[in-house]
Formats: C-alpha cells, structure tokens, sequence
C-alpha cells in the first residue's frame, strides 16, 4: 500500500490516488479540534442535594464556584457560602482544582454560611491608642491596623498587641486589603497605592520579631512611580486593583505591573461625588462608598454597570445640601425617613454570610445591609461619633465574625461580635 504523508507532493502521486489524498486531507482539516478535558465534580448540600457539574481541568475555585451558581439544583444565586473538599475550606479563589488535589469525581461539600444576629449586639471592646486609626484588615486571625502617622499595628485573635513597625514613608495610609497572594495592599493619601508582602525566613527585622511569630511586613512592589492618583480607598479582585481618587474618580490598575486599564468618574446610570472605601464581593461585584453621595454603589467588576444602591434609589434622598434635599423631601412628601438613609458613608465591607456592613459616619454607626438592598440593623448606634473630618474604617473577620471599627478621632479600635 502507497504511504501519503502530510507533506507528500500531490503530483508526483498517480491521478486517482492523489484525488483521493486531497480529499483526505481536507477532511481532516475540518475535523473539530478534541475536545477540552474536563473534570466532574460531586457538589453536595448539608442538608443532602448533589449535582455533578463538569469544569474544565485547569479551572480554578472561582470557576467551579461559577458553575454551582448557574447550577438549577443548586440554586444559591448570591448567597454566601463556603466550598469544603477533605475538611479544607476551598478560601482561595485563584487556585487551581488540580494543585488542592481535586480530581475526576472529587466531591466538594457546600456550606451555606448562616447570618448573624446583628440586632443583638449590645457591647464593643473598645482598645484606646495613641495614634489615628485609619484602615484595618484581618488576616489569618489577626487584626492589621494602619495609623494616620504611618505605623501598622498587629493584634493578636484576643486584640492583644503583638507589635508595631513603620511603614515606608508614603504618605499617611487610609484604606488597606489583603491581595489574593498574601499581600498588604495600602492606599496612601494623596500619594500612591503601596504593595507589601511578608518577609520570607530570616530576613526578619530583629525589631519587628515577637513571641508568637506575628507577621513581618516589608515593601516589595510599589506602584508609587506609575499611580499617583491621591488614593482614597483601595480594593483587590486577582491581578485588579480599584482606587478611589480625592478627584472623584474610581480608577483600575493591574497590580502585576501598575498600569492603569479604566479610569472613570461614572457610567450611562451612575456618578460619583467623593468615593471613599471599596470592598470587593466574590470577586464578581465591587460595593463602592461614596461618601460625598451618601450611598454605597454596586457595580458588576467586569461591565461597571451599577446593578443596585444602599439605601434603594426608592428611598434615596439624593446627593446635595441638607437644604436641598429637605426641599426634596417637600415635592415629594411621600418619601419616608428611614433607617436606610446614610450619611457621609466613609467605608464598606463584607461578612462572611454576604450582608454589607457600611460604615455610616455621620449617622455614627455601622449600617448592615443585604446585597438586595433590604436593611438588617444599625449597630452600636451613637458610639462612634463622629468630629466633621472623621475618617472610620470597618473590618470583618469571617471565622469569628467579629467586626472592627477604627474610630480614628477618638483614637479607639471598637471590636463587636454579632451572636
């Protein structure tokens, strides 16, 4: 039998065969390319529901936490909950199935996480400083603390004080988050975003050690040379990074490498007057606390259409004067005063369950919200006051639940855990 390969010249062939061979050749060209590997997935309920979904083989949590939710029988739209393969909490969202030893027919257990009782919250643990407390995070059970003159303060899980180092000369820090690798991410007022990460085995600084092995904090990657946008707020969504500017504006940048990729002051419904904190929501949704506007903006990370508004646009009064928003009220009597109504929104974050707790400045609270814009609560009303240029910040721990508020004029840290 005549062997045709690929490259075989056609006419060198008899007349029939090399009919034949171009046929083949074209027929082959047209074959679908095989198809994409995938793994299944057993996805089970507490309460005893399984599905299997199919996800590609290189997918990562985030994909599979995509799949659940456009799963019909799964059916949790955007409630909180938790993804659990082998007692490990599935935390991460950029990893990779195949790296946390997820295979064909692995099953993952879901874990709806249950709302605390914030109506019940009646005392705080208040810590007094020497400093201004500004933006505060938790990370792996402590609680970071950024001070207006540049110090970080970390806390042990009890809020002891483990220690107390100075941050690279800056700029005074505002809003701090966590990147997905483990990173210190800080928006320094009026001069850039800073990128710190922990210092790796001995190349600890003698003056930063402690007992218990607290984290070590030193400057890696700084996007003072390329952002200098006056940050405000500062949140991280994967290699994304959303800044709050003092001009208005709310601005994307790359953290791999600083550069800017969306810089806008609005969109086709929504507008901002002084955005302040951020808070990203399962990386899909970004809240954004528009203290100038007195609401706390949603919008989808990858359109930045706004799908929704605390208060609800119903019963918004609108940005503007006092006076001008009483006026507002006269034309329109029927709209009604209600506990939903912010005032000078200073910051945004999220609880492990998927409410949004707002820090509500002026109204000296913490404001909590569904993502559906219904009202849960006002917590601790009337405790952190507020003295006319009050920046506060709001944190919360997932695992305890614990929320803390830095309550910067006062110079305290108020720590209050919901039931």
């Amino acid at each position: 039998m005549t062997q045709v390969s690929e490259k075989a010249d056609l006419d060198m062939l008899p007349p029939g065969l090399a009919a034949a061979s171009g046929y083949v050749a074209g027929f082959l060209s047209e074959l679908p390319e095989t198809e994409e590997r995938k793994l299944r997935i057993s996805v089970q309920r507490m309460s005893g529901e399984e599905d299997i979904l199919e996800v590609p083989e290189d997918a990562t949590v985030q994909v599979l936490r995509e799949a659940i939710e456009r799963s019909t029988s799964m059916n949790f739209g955007r409630s909180a909950y938790r993804l659990i393969h082998s007692s490990v909490c599935l935390n991460n969202p950029h990893a990779k199935l195949q790296d946390l030893e997820i295979k064909d027919l692995s099953i993952v257990t879901i874990m709806k996480e249950r709302s605390r009782d914030y109506t019940r919250v009646e005392d705080a643990k208040v810590m007094k400083c020497q400093q201004y407390p500004n933006g505060l995070v938790f990370y792996q059970g402590r609680l970071l603390v950024a001070h207006y003159f540049g110090e970080l303060q970390v806390y042990d899980s009890d809020f002891n004080l483990l220690h107390t180092s100075k941050l690279p000369s800056t700029g005074s820090p505002a809003q701090i988050c966590i990147a997905g690798d483990g990173c210190l991410v800080i928006a320094h007022r009026d001069s850039c975003v800073a990128v710190l990460e922990p210092k790796k085995d001995g190349e600890s600084d003698e003056s930063m050690e402690d007992a218990e092995g607290a984290l070590q904090w030193q400057p890696n990657f700084s996007l003072k040379s390329t952002i200098k946008c006056a940050p405000q707020g500062v949140a991280v969504s994967g290699d994304l990074v959303f800044v709050t500017t003092r001009s208005g504006y709310l601005s994307t940048f790359r953290l791999s490498d600083g550069q800017r990729v969306d810089h806008r002051k609005g969109g086709s419904e929504w507008d901002l007057l002084n955005p302040q904190g951020l808070c990203v929501i399962e990386d899909k949704l970004l809240a954004v606390a528009d203290r100038g506007a007195d609401r706390v903006l949603i919008l989808e990370i990858e359109s930045m259409k706004c799908i929704g508004q605390l208060p609800p646009y119903e019963v918004w009064p609108g940005p503007g004067t006092r006076a001008a928003r009483l006026k507002k009220r006269a034309l329109e009597p029927e709209m009604p005063e209600t506990e939903m109504l912010l005032k000078y929104p200073n910051d945004v974050a999220l609880d492990a369950a998927g409410n949004l707790l707002v820090m509500d400045t002026k109204n000296e609270r913490v404001a909590v919200f569904r993502q559906d814009g219904s009202f849960v609560a006002s917590v601790m009303k009337g405790t952190f006051k507020a003295y006319g240029s009050t920046f506060s910040y709001v944190a919360c721990n997932h695992e305890t639940g614990a929320i803390a508020i830095s309550n910067n004029d006062k110079h305290e840290i108020a720590i209050v855990t919901p039931p």
